[in-house]
């Protein structure tokens, strides 16, 4: 398995946290000549270029930045990269032609191939940008009143317009816990890692096994509690790896690695359709034939993925 670099995480940008308290200067800032604005349109994003020529974000300024920001539905402060101003613009409101035309001789891709794609921190941005406008298309009424809401501080939080409400509320991440079960045998035979199949995921991949954080737990019961209700293992520890933004739409996936007391497997069929214990020589295996072009065979979640990570750092750790 060769490592790759995970998707959303190299980010450098200054989220201008003083800038977001003066209205009217980020209004002007806007319309400045350095400024940049890119154009989304719902879980999509405009780049130039195609794979193969090093495509980076579209980041109108000038008459084209006035354009889109005419049209859009939202505009975003992201923060300052090398002093110049990043705001995120939401197209979704439109058609997805008329999308296109205001985002000139650009290509639009969903957010998980521009991880891929684009440079680290470039990736970094659609991924907070992404998560960030999802948030305000969905809380455009108040929670307490119904009323509606409107943006403040450059898009870091939303508040009530009601006089008498005035309720303000603020952008989320959801907490999910990812985790690598492997069981170490005490006869000295080799150890085995858990691996599930959900019906959601392309055909004849497994993965790492995964859920949301419940109110009033740490991470480390998540992890206990959600390998236990999808398949019935036991674990008796679970140590922190790593964590990755994951704008889909907007969670922040903690990954463990996890020790297994167990090994009989009993499937919740409701979260899983399979669930398996396999060696490295195996999940090896299956991503020597996950590189060979239309091998209909087992496969593993993509390079750029948490999951990845995980099954890497334990097929090194011999």
């Amino acid at each position: 398995m060769i490592p790759q670099r995970l998707s959303f995480i190299d980010g450098n940008l200054d989220r201008g946290d003083g800038l977001r308290r003066d209205e009217d200067a980020l209004t002007k800032l806007q319309t400045h000549g350095d400024t940049r604005i890119i154009p989304f349109w719902h879980n999509q994003v405009f780049i130039n270029g195609l794979e193969g020529t090093s495509p980076t974000l579209k980041q109108c300024c000038g008459e084209e930045a006035v354009g889109i920001i005419e049209s859009a539905s939202e505009i975003l402060f992201l923060g300052l990269n090398e002093g110049r101003a990043l705001f995120a613009a939401d197209l979704s409101h439109l058609e997805e032609s008329a999308a296109r035309q205001q985002a000139i001789g650009a290509t639009l891709i969903g957010l998980r191939q521009g991880g891929v794609l684009l440079n680290p921190a470039e990736g970094a941005v659609i991924a907070y940008a992404g998560s960030l406008l999802h948030w305000h298309r969905h809380n455009r009424y108040c929670g307490s009143c119904g009323e509606k809401t409107e943006h403040r501080q450059g898009g870091r939080a939303r508040c009530c317009t009601h006089p008498a409400c005035r309720r303000e509320a603020y952008p989320r991440s959801d907490p999910a816990v990812i985790m690598l079960v492997e069981h170490r045998p005490t006869d000295g035979s080799p150890s085995r890692c858990l691996l599930g199949r959900h019906s959601h995921l392309p055909t004849g991949m497994y993965s790492t096994l995964a859920g949301f954080v419940e109110p009033g737990e740490t991470l480390e019961q998540a992890v206990t509690r959600e390998v236990f209700e999808e398949t019935g293992i036991h674990i008796k520890k679970a140590n922190y790896l790593a964590s990755q933004p994951w704008p889909f739409p907007s969670s922040l996936m903690v990954g463990f690695l996890a020790e297994a007391t167990t090994t009989e497997i009993t499937l919740d069929l409701e979260e899983l359709e399979d669930a398996r214990w396999f060696s490295r020589e195996e999940v090896m295996q299956i991503s020597r034939d996950d590189q060979e072009p239309g091998a209909e065979t087992l496969r593993l979640p993509g390079r750029d993925s948490i999951a990845h990570r995980l099954l890497d750092t334990w097929l090194t750790n011999l």
